[in-house]
């Protein structure tokens, strides 16, 4: 049963998923998954079933024992980052590939060349490719560094390197200018691959 008035979502998320239909506090509702801070239900929208997603905390008692639902059980939500994006100037868009054209410097200086900012899990699909075929990364990183103290300090980062056309994870946890964990891919450098971030609070993104 609802605790409060509530909406009823097309996803589990309460960003940019559709609102399929609002319950009133007390309606009845049949709860049968679970995905992060949400429950996939059955309720009465308007006098038609319907199925849809609700806060955990919109219902007076969660049941126990309900299926956990996975990434690909749930109903993705497109969301068009291109008002929420900044560039930096070595960077080129050219349709759905990004360029970083640092030949006129000797250093790049290692700043994010993308800042997003993300209020969902999302997918990242690439393909990392370098001129030289030597090194170069995707860096994903809790914030931009300090203009002032050491580069990486307190700097959290998940870099998708390519080194001799061979793709590797290096994890940075802020507390040393080196990688705390590398995992080798074992994967060419010419593959592309995607990967899935989580939102602890369980929204999603959609695949493509």
């Amino acid at each position: 049963m609802s605790s409060r008035d509530a909406a009823l979502y097309a996803g589990p998320g309460n960003t940019g998923y559709a609102v399929i239909g609002r319950l009133r506090a007390c309606t009845t509702v049949s709860a049968n998954a679970v995905y992060g801070e949400f429950l996939r239900v059955e309720a009465v929208v308007a006098g038609q079933a319907t199925e849809g997603y609700l806060h955990k905390s919109s219902l007076l008692s969660v049941p126990a024992g309900l299926p956990i639902l996975n990434v690909n059980q749930v109903p993705w939500q497109t969301i068009d980052f291109s008002n929420r994006l900044g560039l930096h100037p070595d960077v080129i868009l050219q349709g759905s590939d990004v360029t970083v054209d640092n030949t006129n410097d000797d250093f790049y200086d290692d700043d994010l060349p993308l800042s997003l900012k993300l209020e969902s899990g999302f997918e990242l699909r690439f393909q990392a490719e370098t001129s030289n075929g030597q090194f170069g990364s995707i860096k994903l990183a809790d914030r931009q560094r300090s203009p002032t103290g050491d580069w990486w300090y307190g700097v959290r980062r998940v870099d998708f390197a390519t080194s001799g056309g061979q793709l590797k994870i290096d994890l940075r946890d802020g507390v040393s200018e080196f990688s705390s964990v590398t995992i080798m891919l074992g994967l060419p450098d010419s593959q592309s691959i995607g990967v899935h971030f989580l939102d602890p609070f369980g929204k999603a993104i959609p695949k493509k």
